[in-house]
């Protein structure tokens, strides 16, 4: 890992996707309920708008994540490991649906999606000024790190 990690700019926001196999799984996640299995992971809609309501007005945000699985361990024959390799076209558009709807809200949005190791990434997370974590160990992981840090939570899940 390289010495200088970058961190968020001050004033910006920092989300953090839950991302890979429970989103490219299922397809299009964007619309699904609190009913779906894996709500507790993938936030759809209704929980970025409440989240949007307590940015201010053009707020840079940070979209990150990880979209894959990297292991030399795993055996590419053992049929449950064939997501971790598969095209990621839900987490794609999952991406593409949480950009759009912060920029359709004036907010100006650069994405870390699969650019750093994941150490970089939560050095990176937990430095943010304002979090947004989805679900998962990781993201809350984060979220304790930003809060130690000073930083802040806008919404509860």
């Amino acid at each position: 890992m390289d010495e200088k990690v970058e961190l968020p700019p001050k004033g910006s926001a920092v989300i953090h996707l839950r991302l890979g196999d429970v989103v490219d799984d299922f397809g299009d996640v964007w619309n699904r309920g609190d009913d779906w299995k894996y709500h507790m992971y993938v936030k759809h809609k209704p929980y970025w708008e409440k989240v949007v309501k307590v940015f201010k007005a053009g707020m840079p945000v940070i979209v990150t994540g990880a979209t894959g699985h990297r292991s030399e361990d795993v055996n590419f024959f053992q049929p449950r490991f064939w997501r971790f390799w598969a095209p990621h076209q839900g987490s794609d558009l999952y991406v593409a649906h949480v950009v759009d709807f912060f920029e359709a809200h004036g907010h100006p949005v650069t994405t870390r999606i699969d650019s750093f190791p994941p150490d970089e990434d939560i050095i990176f997370m937990s430095h943010a000024t304002i979090y947004v974590p989805t679900g998962g160990g990781y993201s809350r992981i984060a979220a304790q790190c930003v809060i130690r840090n000073g930083g802040t939570i806008p919404v509860d899940d």
